[in-house]
C-alpha cells in the first residue's frame, strides 16, 4: 500500500488526514479556485510533497530539525508557524509512508495539529503554498 492509499484508508475509517487524496487529482476548476482563494489546506504544497520520494521526505526531516534548532537559538521565545506547518506535513508523510510508524491514531494527531497551524497561518499572508514549496526546494538542494 502506498502513502496515498494509506491516506485514503485513514479517511475511510473516519480519521482526520492532512489532505484528502481526492484533492490531489483533478477537481472542478471553480471548486479549486474557491479553495485556493481561501488558502484551504495549502493544496499546491500538498500536491508537491505527496509526489516526493521517500528519501526526499527523510532528507527534509533532517533539514527541518536543523532549521528548528537554529530558529530556537534565533527566536528563543517564539514558535515559527512556517516551521510548525513543515513539521506536521513531514511527520504526516513519514507516518503514512513508513510501515513502522503507520499508526492511524498518530497520523490523525499530526493532521489535527496541521489544521490548527494552518488556521494560525492565515494571519500571515507570506505563508503560502509557494512559500512552503520554496523552503522544501531549498532544503533539498
Amino acid at each position: 500500500m502506498n502513502h496515498i492509499e494509506k491516506t485514503k484508508y485513514l479517511l475511510s475509517v473516519g480519521k482526520v488526514a492532512i489532505m484528502n487524496p481526492a484533492y490531489l487529482s483533478v477537481m472542478p476548476t471553480q471548486h479549486e479556485k474557491s479553495m485556493l482563494g481561501q488558502r484551504t489546506g495549502f493544496l499546491a504544497f500538498h500536491r508537491f510533497i505527496y509526489n516526493l520520494k521517500d528519501q526526499d521526505i527523510y532528507k527534509l526531516w533532517d533539514a527541518y530539525k536543523n532549521a528548528f534548532v537554529q530558529a530556537s537559538k534565533d527566536f528563543p521565545d517564539e514558535i515559527c508557524c512556517d516551521l510548525s506547518l513543515m513539521r506536521d506535513a513531514l511527520q504526516f508523510q513519514i507516518a503514512i509512508r513508513d510501515d513502522k510508524q503507520a499508526d492511524p491514531a498518530i497520523a490523525e494527531e499530526i493532521a489535527i495539529s496541521f489544521h490548527q497551524n494552518a488556521k494560525i497561518a492565515k494571519e500571515f499572508e507570506e505563508i503560502t503554498s509557494e512559500y512552503l514549496i520554496g523552503i522544501v526546494k531549498e532544503w533539498l538542494s
